[in-house]
């Protein structure tokens, strides 16, 4: 019994010890959510967030055929017509991995009368790169491997090649629309922006398409990841775009003042 109480006192004393010797004991990082300063250390740090904005951006565009002046193949696909429980609520339709086809859903109550959740989603589509953007920026400003700098920038390249293509939507779609370079971390940041001039934004797409054209490697290192051709094929497609503008109007759009000029030097 003695030598019991003398092996329990001391196995006692060992553990109180070792729990002293760690100040930090119950201090430990929470293992569900993890701060910016924890989580922006590596490279695939850095491309774990980047395919997140990807997964998140793609739902933006790849129900495109929506957007083909409502051809007949959009009357027939199936439950177009009248959205389903299964589509009608965005959150159920992400979590599932889903598009959201509310963004161009039809039904009674008139042609794309649930349009303005592309509007809503192209901005967090935009806050979701920028959050990217800042972050691996982080990064290359504390990294010494000219390697590391090199991929990380090409994320970042990759990164402003997805904001310029949402931004290209919105304007195509808006016109004149607010310009955000910068994460939002607050609705009420939001709700003081006003509408830039669609010249504006397409100088800020073309300077990101340059970047991502001076960063991104020439050809993709694995799948899924861009390359130079696709910021050569964006920003082709910007200036094609503006060039279409001034050359043929945009009666819509009061703002906009047509450029012959413009139309044949961009």
């Amino acid at each position: 019994m003695k030598n019991l109480l003398i092996k329990t006192i001391a196995c006692t004393t060992i553990l109180v010890g070792c729990m002293a010797c760690h100040d930090d004991l119950l201090n430990q990082p929470t293992r569900e959510h993890l701060s910016s300063s924890t989580f922006w250390q590596t490279t695939d740090d850095a491309e774990y967030a980047l395919n997140g904005a990807v997964a998140d951006v793609r739902h933006l565009f790849d129900r495109d055929y929506y957007l083909d002046a409502m051809g007949e193949y959009v009357y027939v696909r199936g439950n177009v017509l009248q959205g389903t429980a299964s589509n009608s609520d965005p959150s159920t339709a992400l979590k599932n991995g889903a598009a959201y086809d509310g963004f161009y859903e039809l039904n009674p109550a008139g042609y794309g009368n649930s349009f303005s959740n592309m509007y809503r989603y192209c901005y967090g589509g935009i806050n979701r790169c920028n959050y990217v953007i800042e972050g691996v920026q982080n990064m290359i400003g504390r990294e010494t491997n000219p390697d590391d700098i090199s991929v990380l920038e090409s994320y970042v390249g990759e990164a402003k090649l997805y904001r310029a293509l949402i931004y290209l939507r919105l304007i195509s779609l808006w016109g004149d629309v607010p310009y955000i370079d910068e994460r939002i971390y607050y609705k009420e940041e939001a709700d003081t922006l006003s509408r830039r001039p669609i010249e504006y934004i397409k100088d800020k797409m073309i300077e990101d398409l340059e970047y991502a054209y001076q960063k991104l490697p020439d050809a993709a290192p694995k799948y899924g990841r861009l390359a130079k051709p696709a910021a050569l094929a964006l920003r082709g497609k910007v200036n094609l775009y503006w060039a279409s503008w001034n050359k043929f109007g945009w009666p819509e759009l009061d703002t906009f003042t047509p450029s012959a000029e413009e139309a044949q030097t961009k």
